[in-house]
């Protein structure tokens, strides 16, 4: 790990890993086996919410106040066959501003999914200040009887301030291969704040934050899994859209909203869908 303090506004930034491995123990239970980190990275302890214990619940965490300019941070995470991982983090993650648009913060995630494996991957959301600008790259590599739910939300800056669409870009880009190598899907967004010709459109400006999240499941539970989740009952100030990933592997889910904790609440229902196909119990209360 590389932390650098020059005098002046770009005073900080951090380059660092985080490595974590888990596999199944012989009572079932998923338990980290190895583990590598660098501040400002770390992960918690496991603890285990579930009445069968299978499932390992873990913070992610950055001992940082957030995420600075040239941050480069690099999360990779094993999950070997049968484990089971919900994995979050304590709070929102701030995108700190920069004086220069190029000095952008990059979190990169590699993320290895074996057979009969589950990752619910649910952070906080990230809050794009005023100049910040943020890239993501996400690598998922997973058996095809594996289970995965990424989520995302994105509020475009300190709303409760007046502070909307004043950062400079966030960009995001998914990549989901399988076991072999294949690529099943990826995705991409780029967000523009400060030149976004859309912030003052209808759409934009009513519903602010953005929630985005796929879930990767047996192809013959896609459907299924489709129809539950649009006959969920949504707010007035929530608007949510889903579509079938190419291959059938998945679905993609897209919302907009006015309330964060609404679109957690949506996310929590679908992990609850998913989680019921699969014969699972619901998810329990997280303590944050």
């Amino acid at each position: 790990m590389d932390s650098i303090s020059v005098p002046g506004s770009q005073d900080y930034f951090s380059r660092s890993q985080l490595q974590i491995q888990l596999q199944q123990n012989n009572l079932g239970h998923t338990v980290i086996t190895h583990k590598y980190s660098e501040y400002p990275l770390c992960i918690s302890h496991p603890f285990y919410l579930d009445s069968n214990r299978k499932r390992a619940y873990l913070y992610l965490g950055n001992n940082s106040p957030g995420l600075f300019p040239r941050d480069d941070l690099h999360i990779n995470i094993n999950l070997e066959e049968n484990t089971s991982v919900y994995l979050t983090d304590r709070a929102a993650t701030k995108i700190y501003p920069t004086t220069n648009p190029q000095d952008i913060a990059q979190v990169s995630y590699k993320f290895n999914i074996a057979a009969g494996a589950c990752l619910e991957y649910v952070p906080e959301s990230l809050i794009l200040y005023q100049n910040a600008a943020l890239e993501q790259i996400t690598k998922i590599t997973m058996d095809s009887s594996s289970t995965l739910f990424l989520s995302e939300i994105i509020l475009p800056g300190r709303l409760a301030r007046g502070e909307y669409y004043q950062f400079y870009s966030y960009f995001n880009r998914l990549q989901v291969y399988s076991w072999a190598g294949d690529l099943w899907f990826t995705d991409g967004m780029y967000l523009s704040g400060i030149k976004n010709s859309f912030q003052d459109s209808h759409l934009f400006a009513l519903y602010p934050i953005l929630g985005i999240a796929i879930a990767v499941l047996s192809n013959s539970k896609v459907k299924l899994l489709q129809t539950k989740i649009d006959k969920l009952e949504l707010p007035n100030n929530l608007i949510a859209a889903t579509s079938i990933l190419p291959g059938k592997r998945g679905l993609l889910i897209r919302v907009n909203g006015q309330k964060n904790g609404l679109i957690k609440q949506y996310f929590t229902s679908i992990i609850n869908e998913l989680r019921h196909l699969n014969q699972d119990e619901s998810l329990p209360y997280i303590p944050k």
